[in-house]
């Protein structure tokens, strides 16, 4: 069972990514639901669910349910979502599937002045308990949109995208701050 804070991340996110996509373009590669062939580190046609090294589906026969489990346990739990403020997990979810889930994890140590070892512990949870919800989420969307720029500065191949990088990084920093007031105006009214 996945929580519902998890789930809606995941719609989310699935509302962003759409469906199968094969753009030479892409360094992503093949990809469907925003799973891509790339996950294993292995260009080969084949999406490897379960990370043994081995591909085992075409990306454009993943099934939605498939790329549901992907995203609980690889990325909500993989970057500790479950044990972070509702808005500032969704941040840090939807980060980590678009950026990498190193990036997601450093970014949030940076912001909320813990050294940016990747790690997620109680050092981690405890600075993000202490944070103003607000500049954390705005400052943590600037970190996501200077790594967007510099990505395409690198490769100018990826211009095309930065676009809907950066309407996607807005997209989801308007949506985490409707789950932070949510949350409280929820606490006000307990």
């Amino acid at each position: 069972n996945i929580p519902s804070n998890a789930l809606n991340a995941i719609h989310l996110v699935l509302g962003r990514e759409g469906g199968y996509v094969d753009d030479p373009n892409d360094h992503g590669g093949k990809t469907n639901f925003g799973i891509s062939d790339l996950r294993d580190g292995v260009s080969d046609n084949l999406i490897d669910i379960n990370l043994d090294g081995i591909g085992d589906i075409a990306p454009e026969n993943i099934t939605h349910e498939q790329a549901i489990a992907i995203y609980y346990h690889d990325y909500w739990l993989k970057n500790h979502c479950n044990e972070l403020p509702v808005a500032i997990a969704t941040m840090v979810f939807d980060t980590a599937v678009n950026q990498g889930g190193s990036f997601a994890r450093k970014t949030l140590q940076k912001v909320v002045g813990v050294t940016p070892d990747g790690i997620i512990g109680s050092q981690t949870l405890a600075a993000t308990s202490l944070v103003n919800g607000s500049l954390t989420l705005i400052d943590y969307s600037k970190y996501r949109c200077q790594r967007y720029s510099k990505l395409v500065q690198k490769h100018p191949e990826q211009n095309q995208f930065i676009k809907g990088w950066l309407n996607r990084a807005f997209f989801v920093l308007t949506e985490c701050y409707l789950l932070l007031n949510k949350h409280e105006q929820r606490g006000r009214h307990d």
